[in-house]
């Protein structure tokens, strides 16, 4: 599908979401749909591996019975591939298996993952682009009713950008949340600089600032300013994120954890060590942005905010209609309204 602009990642220009769809069908004519597009330069797997490993897993889900009364969980559990070594393959399997779920039980994915989940989810506008472009994308993201924006930074000049940040937030309502987001740009120093220059600037956290995660929880103390975790997580283990107790937040992207189920797994363990859980995309498409806003609804906080703003960065999509962000949240979806 092509984009609306380029998105640069890590020295590679990306003008296009590729992947593939995997469709799954009962005997009775049930169809569950599920995506695997792994972003370049960010994901495990190539495009090419994930072709391969979709046709061995589909030599093995002719197989498979989803039965509406089994728990959803218990059926995802059962698949034949690791969602660490192939998340993108691994997360659109778990996801076809649980669309097919959803409409066969007649039941929101939310109420299949949770007893009370939230009926809505709010989501952070994303700042990015030139400063002209944020100032303009601040204006159009209040009038839509958004409650937190997240800015792009380590971008630039260091002081130019800490300068941005504090125009940015003069620019917002006390009630709007800010968050930052670094991409592991900065060295500790170079953190330990821009957060100290911002102390007195009201945000919500700035994710992965330091290039060594194995510092951020260091960086959060002698700064004070909090922290979340985002890229670091694909290579942990759930049980490993122990070691960052003191981060404020993570940011879980299920596409590229390797799924619902792992997903869950880190849910819990951000439980244990007090961080909130925000749910996140990774310019997906409306398929896969609608079945993370219903996993959001099931396991976040109802006023923490989502990464889901990025469908306008595409195009075209492959749902009519597609899913839409009204006054700064995501209803609930109902995939049987949803036309691949």
């Amino acid at each position: 599908l092509p984009l609306t602009s380029p998105l640069r990642f890590r020295n590679i220009v990306c003008r296009s979401r590729d992947g593939f769809l995997l469709r799954l069908e009962t005997d009775s004519g049930t169809v569950g749909w599920g995506e695997a597009a792994p972003l370049p330069g960010f994901s495990r797997e190539s495009l090419t591996e994930t072709e391969s490993a979709l046709q061995q897993l589909t030599k093995s889900l002719h197989k498979l019975s989803v039965d509406p009364n089994q728990p959803l969980i218990e059926i995802l559990h059962a698949l034949p591939v690791s969602g660490k070594e192939l998340p993108s393959t691994r997360f659109a399997a778990e996801q076809a298996i649980a669309t097919l779920a959803v409409q066969s039980s007649r039941r929101q994915l939310r109420e299949r993952l949770s007893e009370t989940p939230n009926r809505s989810v709010p989501v952070n506008g994303l700042l990015a682009g030139t400063p002209e472009q944020m100032r303009e994308r601040v204006a159009a993201l209040l009038e839509a009713g958004y409650r937190t924006v997240k800015m792009k930074v380590g971008r630039g000049d260091l002081d130019k950008e800490v300068s941005l940040v504090r125009e940015i937030r003069s620019l917002l309502p006390a009630t709007i949340r800010l968050r930052l987001d670094a991409n592991r740009a900065w060295s500790f120093d170079e953190a330990v600089r821009f957060c100290e220059s911002i102390r007195d600037v009201d945000i919500d956290y700035i994710e992965e600032p330091v290039s060594d995660s194995s510092r951020l929880v260091a960086l959060a103390a002698q700064t004070n300013i909090p922290v979340a975790l985002d890229e670091t997580l694909p290579a942990l283990s759930a049980a490993e994120l122990e070691r960052f107790r003191g981060v404020s937040a993570v940011v879980l992207k299920p596409t590229m954890l390797g799924g619902i189920t792992r997903t869950l797994a880190f849910v819990r363990a951000a439980e244990k060590i007090g961080a909130r859980v925000v749910i996140s995309s990774t310019f997906d498409t409306g398929l896969t942005v609608a079945t993370l806003a219903e996993l959001a609804a099931a396991v976040c906080d109802e006023q923490t905010a989502c990464g889901l703003d990025t469908l306008h960065w595409l195009a075209d999509d492959i749902l009519s209609p597609r899913p839409v962000v009204e006054c700064g949240c995501f209803p609930s979806v109902a995939f049987d309204d949803l036309v691949a």
